[in-house]
């Protein structure tokens, strides 16, 4: 008795230091999963640990390492994409030899069976694990069944029959085994050696906890192993993100899939493949087909099922996945809509996974306005700002960068507040380096019925572009921003890392706004090539505003309320230039200094150190020399002491008449003159004295 008691106490202690230490690594008790994400991306675990782990928690939860033991797993809708890692990395070489012979041995162990009933529409068999659990399986094959016509009538390929692997010649669902938290899976088991693709066989497991969405569980599954018998190459992010838009299409009225949405929604910068064990993202990416069916297709399932026959590749070539998601959407939506481009994709479901909840405008999703409230941890299903800004008369020139460093292929949200009833255009302009880039401007009134979607125009490099938008009714704006990614860009399924950043520049454009006042320029002598960077200091500059040298355009480089750099323009010859900043209302400001062009890329080189060169200083296209007050100069250009500068014009010569010898005489006979009239001042008023 005694031991009993020491026994339990034991237990008791055991589980209270577990959840303490749980506490103490996580800050509070998370998921199994989550937990093995968190360890993967500090370093913690390796990728083939982090898979073993999550492998584990699924078919042999005992194995797991202490610090997991305890942990919950995470509620979600599959766990296919573990057996997925597991059965590409396979195929792929990806793991070591002890990994290796561990999945190899365990490839095909399927559910025990006490118990089955058959389909006799489709090649199906539904097992169940446990007596408790028969009525729950003859549902489930009423709903695969119904689930089968309805996707194959999409165009999807039938799962493949696995040759008696499960009892007979049928695809087998499981039913009752436990997921790990998940409400099912899908797990592919051998390639099929008899066709010239890339499929494969499968078996389906439905978690017994999973009997309020049983409906949806099923079609969802089913969905995969309808995938398998296409294309098991893919990242697991395509293969979610369309089960989850197929089984909503399958039982449109439950609408469980919503509940996904603010985990998809709350994270646009992460790239638009991003797949994470444990988190729901990936569900929520049947935006991305919901999005590709209503603007391309007939939002029936058919485009999306179009998408999975042009992944279809040979199966010699499991290394190299082409066609990969992005050949084959390109191809599918160029079908439907000639000349589109996957660059054209990207940046139409940046606009339209916008417009979701509130944002509705009613002409973009067609449940959007019943996208309101999406489940109730997360909430809202709007899509995640970035940033807000406010543009006013008081504050008419802003420029920032995104505060989420982007994936590739993603998208970035700004919000504008415009000023009220001000007759105005804005000036938004975007530079980004690495990758490719899109963006749009969304502006809009509180009744969201008249929205004007403007374009930026991009350069070539797809690195930097601007728009001019007339505000007019509009009390607000948002900059959308597209990542496109690198061209040529071939998906893993890798995560790529958060790391893309770009800068905005946003001003308006107003006959209201006051006249720019330059205090200083930065420098005052350039070459006549141009290239060099000039800065001048002032106050109410904007954005927009254009300076010029000599009326020729100078580049702006940035510019804020106070100050703006530019790259000077190429002027051919030598001289000194006016430099001016125009106004809003068209007219231009002056600088009261002006600007030396001159050096060895002019056409015509004056030296104004020392004396005018006689190469230039009688050549009709040099327009000045300076000459030094204590030298003398060139035989070509005379001029006294006293003549610093000498103008000409291009048909006259040096306008320096006299030389220097003449003028010293000169000022010989005018002193001694002067001294002769002082002398005689004085002699004649001192003979009035006397």
């Amino acid at each position: 008795m005694l031991k009993h008691k020491v026994f339990l106490l034991f237990c008791v202690l055991f589980s209270l230091s577990s959840t303490a230490y749980a506490e103490q690594i996580t800050g509070s008790l998370m998921s199994r999963q989550r937990f093995i994400e968190k360890q993967l991306k500090e370093g913690v675990y390796t990728s083939e640990e982090a898979l073993l782990y999550n492998y584990l928690a699924i078919k042999k939860p005992e194995k797991l390492p202490g610090e997991l033991a305890f942990l919950p797993n995470e509620k979600r809708l599959s766990a296919t994409e573990i057996f997925l890692q597991v059965f590409q990395g396979l195929k792929q070489k990806r793991f070591s030899p002890q990994l290796e012979a561990f999945f190899l041995e365990d490839v095909d162990e399927r559910p025990n069976s006490a118990g089955y009933v058959d389909s006799d529409k489709y090649p199906l068999r539904v097992h169940w694990t446990n007596e408790a659990y028969k009525n729950l399986a003859v549902s489930a094959l009423d709903f695969a069944e119904y689930a089968w016509e309805t996707e194959t009538n999409m165009g999807f390929n039938a799962p493949l029959t696995d040759d008696g692997a499960g009892g007979n010649n049928s695809i087998d669902i499981y039913i009752g085994t436990d997921a790990a938290g998940a409400a099912g899976y899908t797990r592919p088991v051998a390639w099929n050696l008899d066709t010239d693709i890339s499929d494969c066989y499968t078996y389906i497991v439905i978690a017994a906890d999973s009997s309020n969405a049983l409906k949806t569980t099923v079609a969802h599954e089913l969905n995969h192993a309808m995938q398998a018998a296409h294309d098991c190459l893919e990242p697991s992010s395509i293969w979610e993100n369309t089960a989850t838009y197929v089984m909503d299409k399958v039982y449109p009225d439950i609408g469980d899939y919503i509940y996904y949405f603010p985990y998809y929604q709350s994270y646009p910068h992460y790239p638009y493949d991003y797949f994470e064990e444990g988190s729901l993202y990936q569900y929520g990416g049947m935006l991305e087909v919901a999005f590709l069916e209503e603007y391309y297709g007939n939002n029936d399932g058919k485009l999306i099922a179009a998408v999975w026959r042009g992944l279809e590749q040979t199966i010699h070539d499991y290394a190299d996945n082409h066609p990969n998601y992005i050949e084959s959407i390109t191809s599918a939506i160029a079908k439907k809509k000639p000349g589109s481009t996957f660059e054209d994709f990207l940046t139409g479901f940046t606009e339209w996974r916008y417009f979701i909840g509130e944002n509705d405008d009613g002409k973009h999703f067609s449940r959007a306005g019943k996208w309101l409230y999406c489940n109730y941890s997360r909430g809202s299903c709007e899509v995640e700002i970035d940033n807000y800004v406010t543009l006013s008369q008081a504050n008419p020139n802003i420029s920032g960068s995104n505060l989420e460093a982007m994936g590739r292929m993603s998208s970035s949200y700004v919000e504008i507040d415009l000023p009220k009833n001000i007759a105005a255009d804005m000036f938004v302009k975007l530079e980004a380096g690495e990758s490719r880039w899109g963006a749009k401007l969304f502006c809009n009134n509180n009744s969201k019925t008249k929205p004007a979607i403007v374009p930026l125009t991009m350069d070539e490099a797809l690195q930097s572009g601007e728009a001019i938008v007339h505000l007019g009714e509009y009390d607000q704006c948002v900059l959308a921003v597209t990542n496109l990614g690198p061209a040529n860009y071939s998906p893993s399924g890798a995560n790529a890392g958060l790391k893309y950043k770009y800068a905005y520049q946003i001003g308006l454009l107003s006959n209201d706004l006051p006249d720019p006042e330059p205090f200083s320029l930065s420098a005052n002598l350039f070459e006549c090539s141009g290239g060099q960077t000039l800065t001048i200091s002032g106050i109410n500059f904007f954005l927009g505003m254009q300076v010029t040298i000599n009326g020729a355009a100078a580049t702006i480089k940035n510019s804020s309320s106070v100050e703006v750099t530019v790259i000077t323009p190429n002027i051919s010859t030598s001289g000194f230039y006016e430099v001016a900043l125009s106004t809003a209302d068209g007219d231009k400001v002056v600088f009261k200094d002006k600007v030396l062009y001159n050096g060895d890329t002019c056409s015509c080189e004056c030296n104004i150190s020392n004396t005018c060169d006689e190469n230039c200083s009688c050549d009709p296209e040099c327009l000045l020399c300076t000459c030094d007050v204590d030298t003398a100069c060139s035989a070509n250009c005379l001029c006294d002491p006293e003549c610093i500068t000498v103008d000409k014009e291009p048909s006259q010569g040096c306008n320096c008449s006299a030389t220097s010898q003449e003028h010293n005489l000169i000022e010989f006979i005018v002193f001694l003159a002067l001294s002769m009239l002082v002398c005689a001042y004085f002699k004649l008023r001192s003979r009035h004295i006397d």
